[in-house]
Protein backbone atom coordinates (compact mmCIF):
# COMPACT_ATOMS: atom_id res chain seq x y z
CA UNK A 1 0.00 0.00 0.00
CA UNK A 2 3.13 2.65 0.79
CA UNK A 3 5.75 0.65 -0.56
CA UNK A 4 8.93 -0.82 0.28
CA UNK A 5 10.81 2.38 0.37
CA UNK A 6 9.00 4.37 2.25
CA UNK A 7 8.33 1.60 5.02
CA UNK A 8 12.28 1.19 4.85
CA UNK A 9 13.39 4.85 5.38
CA UNK A 10 11.06 5.58 8.05
CA UNK A 11 11.82 2.22 9.69
CA UNK A 12 15.47 3.45 9.57
CA UNK A 13 14.48 6.78 10.73
CA UNK A 14 13.28 5.42 13.65
CA UNK A 15 16.03 3.23 14.52
CA UNK A 16 18.54 6.28 14.19
CA UNK A 17 16.64 8.39 16.27
CA UNK A 18 16.29 5.36 18.95
CA UNK A 19 19.88 4.59 18.91
CA UNK A 20 20.94 8.64 19.02
CA UNK A 21 18.32 8.61 21.70
CA UNK A 22 20.23 5.86 23.68
CA UNK A 23 23.41 7.10 23.41
CA UNK A 24 21.72 10.63 25.06
CA UNK A 25 20.47 8.62 27.56
CA UNK A 26 20.71 10.17 31.39
CA UNK A 27 18.48 8.02 33.09
CA UNK A 28 18.03 3.95 33.38
CA UNK A 29 14.23 5.39 32.26
CA UNK A 30 14.94 7.26 29.50
CA UNK A 31 17.21 4.14 28.16
CA UNK A 32 14.86 1.89 28.21
CA UNK A 33 12.29 3.91 26.35
CA UNK A 34 15.18 4.60 23.62
CA UNK A 35 15.75 1.13 23.44
CA UNK A 36 11.95 0.27 23.40
CA UNK A 37 12.20 2.87 19.99
CA UNK A 38 15.19 1.60 18.23
CA UNK A 39 13.63 -2.32 18.69
CA UNK A 40 10.75 -0.83 16.80
CA UNK A 41 12.68 0.61 14.26
CA UNK A 42 14.87 -2.79 13.99
CA UNK A 43 11.78 -5.02 13.86
CA UNK A 44 10.65 -3.17 10.83
CA UNK A 45 14.05 -3.48 9.39
CA UNK A 46 14.47 -6.82 9.35
CA UNK A 47 11.37 -8.20 7.25
CA UNK A 48 11.93 -4.91 4.78
CA UNK A 49 15.23 -6.39 4.52
CA UNK A 50 14.60 -9.77 3.35
CA UNK A 51 11.97 -8.84 1.17
CA UNK A 52 13.93 -6.23 -1.04
CA UNK A 53 16.72 -9.32 -1.25
CA UNK A 54 13.63 -11.55 -2.07
CA UNK A 55 12.70 -9.14 -5.02
CA UNK A 56 16.53 -8.56 -6.36
CA UNK A 57 18.01 -12.13 -6.55
CA UNK A 58 16.79 -15.48 -8.22
CA UNK A 59 15.95 -17.83 -5.24
CA UNK A 60 19.56 -19.74 -5.73
CA UNK A 61 21.65 -16.65 -5.09
CA UNK A 62 18.79 -15.38 -2.36
CA UNK A 63 19.82 -17.94 0.12
CA UNK A 64 24.26 -16.71 -0.45
CA UNK A 65 23.16 -12.66 -0.07
CA UNK A 66 20.70 -13.32 2.96
CA UNK A 67 23.24 -15.04 4.74
CA UNK A 68 25.70 -12.07 4.12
Amino acid sequence: MYGRRALFIASLAVSLVGAVWCALSSTFVMLIVARTLLSIGQGGLAPLCFSTLGDMFEPAQRSRWVGL
